[in-house]
């Protein structure tokens, strides 16, 4: 689903009503280990990498579709 906003900005939420998720331990160990591999993938495409600013990239920075998903997981 696509969120749209007729506030200034395109932002969708207000200043009051952002709010943050505290996480169980085990999914911040997760994702900080994701993110150690992904900046070791980063430095290993070198130049090809495309920066995005996504948390799950390809291998060179792109967008992942789910044919790529179902490939990574066999």
């Amino acid at each position: 689903m696509v969120w749209r906003s007729v506030r200034a900005g395109g932002d969708t939420k207000t200043e009051k009503s952002r709010r943050t998720l505290a996480l169980p331990r085990l999914c911040v160990d997760a994702l900080r280990g994701h993110r150690e591999r992904q900046a070791l993938a980063r430095r290993k495409a070198g130049d090809l990498w495309e920066e995005n600013d996504l948390g799950f990239a390809g291998k060179q920075g792109t967008e992942l579709d789910a044919a790529n998903v179902r490939r990574a997981s066999e």
